[in-house]
């Protein structure tokens, strides 16, 4: 679909006076009998048809309205195309970035392409006995805390509850700290 607001150079908020006005500059600008070059004569031909054009559409009212909301689906589009193109590209390159990193930085991606030797194997096995230790370490340390939590809570609790049976030390407390 042509854009018929940048033939004219308007924008698309212009006025009927201001379309026209635009248009008569640019009939001006682009007429054959101005130039003596022959290609560039076929040039300003081809560009005064595309100005007519566009100005018998932009300056009827009804295909102007008919022709805005197509022009709007049409810019919808290609922001959709130019998003989802750019959205591709980009995994693409952050993929094949990705990949080229494990290629040169894994150890486990050199196992397919070459097999270990006993020493290359040992330290494969090591470099995955000290990730899980240090995974089985973390979790040990949550679940202790987790239970030193739980242990202080009850502890509270107890003692929040024996103060309150106990009347004379209730009524101690109580004096001492609202008095």
């Amino acid at each position: 679909m042509k854009d018929y607001y940048e033939i004219l150079e308007v924008n698309p908020k212009a006025s009927k006076y201001i379309i026209e006005k635009v248009y008569r500059i640019q009939v001006k600008k682009f007429h054959p009998d101005l130039h003596q070059d022959e290609q560039k004569k076929k040039e300003c031909e081809l560009k005064i048809k595309e100005i007519n054009e566009a100005y018998e559409i932009l300056s009827d009212d009804e295909k102007r309205k008919k022709y805005d909301i197509e022009y709007e689906k049409g810019k919808i589009n290609q922001e959709l195309y130019y998003n989802i193109a750019k959205e591709n590209s980009f995994y693409k390159e952050e993929n094949a970035k990705l990949k080229e990193y494990i290629e040169k930085n894994t150890i486990k991606s050199k196992l397919y392409y070459k097999p270990l030797n006993k020493k290359d194997q040992n330290n494969v096995n090591n470099i995955e006995k000290k990730g899980k230790s240090k995974q089985n370490n973390i979790f040990s340390e949550f679940l202790k805390s987790i239970v030193a939590l739980i242990l202080t809570a009850a502890i509270i609790i107890s003692l929040l509850l024996i103060i309150n049976n106990i009347q004379p030390l209730k009524d101690f407390i109580l004096k001492q700290i609202f008095i």
